[in-house]
């Protein structure tokens, strides 16, 4: 190890199950065994009972320090970070989302700031557009901005960002060589079953209405049973997408959150994200990590993962007859195969946990050099 290895602290803005709960554990893992930064991990609070954060750190051994806050916005946390950053002796604080970016942009004086922009809701509600107009006031603070798709870095300067301070690091991934599938008993999937799988929130705008419809059944007017549906997550959406499950007949397994995903991975025949916007999804870095296929909309940053016809499949929100017909298509073993091969080689090319180190590695120097007077 280097004399004198440089301390990051990794601000989450909550411990909730998602994307940006996703990257911060390959951050972890992704630097472990490099010499050149140590990682110090840190959170606000949630207020809602979701820990993924907490508990899957705990299971890496790493420890997470808890800022208590009252409210969304506490000042009194300011206090606490700078004497955090203090007794630490961190040398450059990273951090994640709006409350996290803000925070430290009004605490943090004398420490170097990188942040990384997780992207824009398709349709932010007024509130949601506050905090994205403070997050990019609060950029302007950071030494530098990390994009995780070549489309959110566009959109940064478009916003008014200097384009020679935003750069983009995609995302990076690696699955667990020990762990087993999730069993197909357990999911009462029938053997033959073509199983497809989406994993993440189930909030508005992630299309899972549109996954759900298009498992009830098939243009030709079959029942399409010859295929079952998993979905891994919670959010305020479960139990109205529990109800059209239901009510369509839909052949639709629902797991719940999971602190480990890597078995439904091992499960599914494919992926499918049918989102009306995504920066840089962890979901289908993931799916490509494992070789899987993914069906996904044209949106955001999708189409820098998935390889229309050479990964993947992709189609426009909302768009329930594309969706069926790609399912379709990959009962087709053959076709399963060459894009599964093509989506674990662009994994290898662009998504390892190596590669995002090195990109994360060269933006923290370049952000620890002094500023030019």
């Amino acid at each position: 190890m280097p004399d004198n290895p440089k301390r990051v602290l990794l601000l989450a803005e909550s411990p909730y199950m998602g994307g940006i709960t996703s990257h911060i554990l390959s951050i972890i893992q992704a630097f472990r065994g490099r010499s050149d930064f140590i990682i110090t991990v840190a959170a606000l609070p949630g207020r809602r009972h979701d820990n993924t954060l907490f508990d899957a750190c705990r299971a890496l051994d790493t420890p997470v320090h808890v800022f208590p806050m009252q409210g969304a916005f506490d000042i009194r946390i300011m206090g606490a970070l700078q004497r955090f950053v203090r007794k630490e002796r961190i040398d450059l604080v990273h951090t994640h989302n709006y409350r996290a970016t803000l925070l430290c942009a009004l605490a943090a004086r004398r420490t170097p700031l990188v942040n990384t922009c997780h992207g824009m809701a398709a349709e932010p509600s007024f509130r949601l557009k506050a905090w994205q107009r403070l997050e990019l006031l609060a950029m302007r603070r950071s030494r530098l901005s990390i994009a995780p798709s070549e489309f959110v870095r566009a959109w940064l300067i478009r916003q008014g960002l200097a384009s020679s301070r935003v750069r983009t690091v995609f995302n990076g991934f690696e699955p667990r060589q020990e762990e087993d599938a999730a069993c197909r008993d357990e999911q009462h999937i029938p053997a033959g079953d073509l199983v497809l799988l989406y994993i993440g929130r189930l909030v508005e705008g992630k299309g899972v209405e549109f996954f759900i419809e298009a498992l009830a059944g098939r243009s030709d007017g079959s029942d399409g049973s010859d295929r079952s549906g998993v979905i891994v997550g919670d959010g305020p959406l479960r139990a109205a997408l529990e109800s059209q499950a239901a009510a369509l007949g839909a052949p639709v397994r629902f797991v719940g959150a999971v602190r480990e995903p890597g078995p439904y991975y091992r499960l599914a025949d494919a992926v499918v994200l049918p989102s009306r916007m995504e920066a840089l999804p962890m979901a289908l870095i993931e799916a490509a990590a494992y070789g899987k296929p993914a069906i996904a909309t044209r949106a955001g940053g999708i189409p820098e993962v998935v390889r229309d016809g050479e990964s993947g499949m992709l189609m426009d929100y909302g768009d329930i007859q594309a969706l069926r017909q790609a399912i379709k298509d990959l009962r087709t073993p053959d076709v399963r195969t060459r894009l599964g091969e093509g989506a674990r080689a662009q994994w290898q090319a662009h998504f390892t946990l190596e590669r995002m180190a090195d990109g994360l590695a060269q933006t923290y120097e370049d952000a620890l050099r002094p500023l030019s007077v």
